[in-house]
């Protein structure tokens, strides 16, 4: 079989039709080796190109809803093109690279090549309930250790002491000590932190849900307020240090004891993974809508679907009868009082390069309902 493909890259924004796939098959009781040839606009074209270059990077630092999205980069070589950041759609204004740290060569290289051609932005993220959960299994680990070191201390002491018939006082344990939280929250924040610099990151996604403390203990109440205090004053600092950075704040707002750092987020995404409906999202932007809180700014953060088949619940409204992501889109696309609809957040994108026909199908035709482009 010999197949001929020619290929012109999609151009949205110049409006540049992608061309057929043109096949022939002849003898098929002998293989032939498969042949491609593919031409794309940058060589069929450069000055057309080019040009739609500078007419993309225009449109990312034009008025339009911001595009965010959540990038596995966990691979440590490209087994394809789903693990290339030049495959995402062009029109995608932020990624938040998964693995920030330990960047192979020519993933460094790739971002490097999309932000300046394309205007494109990476941000690396930082959770503080993912930290705090980390710490926490830690703690329990070292805390099991210690307790079992010592009860076979005692056990040991007992065999002796049965032994020889003499009483035996258990040998003293040396405890495995872990830093306080406070400290490994500063630590960790310091690393991340680092680490813009470090492989040339446009900003950084600061996660953090908090609680409301009206119902909390005293002392609960005290522990809670230092560690709040003690995240959104690092956040703070550097948010106010690093002007020229990126700033996404990534959480429910609502539980900000002080939200005057948020006049300095590009955006406010809330977590609505687990949202059902579109007026599940109505519902967390309005709890979101309260003094102190910039308002226009807003927007949601979605998941695409399972690589599952068979999970119509992941990236699924109406009990797997609509796209998440596509109803998001389109309620992003409405108008609302109290709230300025300013983005949309798109976690595992990678996920939807495995969709029929053009890869990032569903991406693509989230991002042409929120940012229409020009016929």
């Amino acid at each position: 079989m010999k197949k001929i493909f020619k290929r012109i890259i999609a151009l949205p924004i110049l409006g540049v039709a992608a061309l057929g796939l043109i096949t022939s098959c002849s003898d098929w009781t002998e293989q032939e080796q498969l042949t491609i040839d593919q031409v794309t606009i940058q060589e069929q074209n450069p000055a057309l190109y080019a040009q739609y270059l500078e007419n993309l990077k225009a449109y990312k630092e034009s008025a339009h809803q911001k595009v965010l999205v959540w990038f596995d980069n966990s691979a440590e070589k490209a087994t394809g093109r789903v693990d290339n950041v030049t495959a995402l759609p062009d029109s995608i204004d932020l990624v938040v690279m998964a693995s920030p740290d330990n960047l192979p060569a020519w993933q460094a290289q790739e971002m490097a090549e999309v932000r300046e051609k394309k205007g494109t932005k990476f941000l690396l993220s930082f959770d503080f309930d993912q930290v705090k959960l980390k710490y926490d299994l830690w703690k329990a680990d070292v805390d099991a250790a210690n307790t079992a070191a010592h009860a076979k201390a005692i056990a040991d002491a007992a065999a002796k002491s049965e032994e020889t018939g003499e009483t035996v006082e258990p040998e003293s344990v040396e405890e495995m000590i872990i830093p306080s939280f406070e400290n490994y929250l500063v630590d960790t924040l310091n690393v991340s932190v680092s680490l813009v610099d470090k492989y040339n990151y446009n900003g950084m996604v600061f996660a953090y849900k908090g609680k409301g403390i009206n119902l909390m203990t005293d002392v609960e109440k005290a522990q809670y307020l230092n560690y709040h205090n003690l995240f959104i004053g690092i956040v703070n600092d550097w948010v106010t240090r690093q002007p020229e950075n990126v700033f996404v704040f990534q959480g429910y707002p609502q539980n900000l004891l002080n939200k005057d750092f948020l006049t300095n987020a590009s955006l406010i995404v809330i977590p609505c993974r687990a949202v059902s409906a579109e007026s599940g999202l109505t519902y967390q932007a309005i709890l979101a809508s309260v003094e102190g809180v910039p308002t226009d700014r807003l927007a949601v953060q979605i998941e695409t679907t399972s690589l599952d088949d068979t999970d119509l619940n992941t990236g699924y409204w109406n009990a797997g009868s609509l796209e998440s992501l596509i109803g998001a889109a389109e309620w992003s696309a409405s108008s609302h009082d109290g709230f300025t609809v300013a983005g949309l957040g798109i976690y595992n994108v990678s996920n939807d390069y495995y969709t029929t026909g053009l890869s990032y199908s569903t991406v693509r035709s989230a991002i042409n309902i929120i940012n229409p482009s020009t016929k």
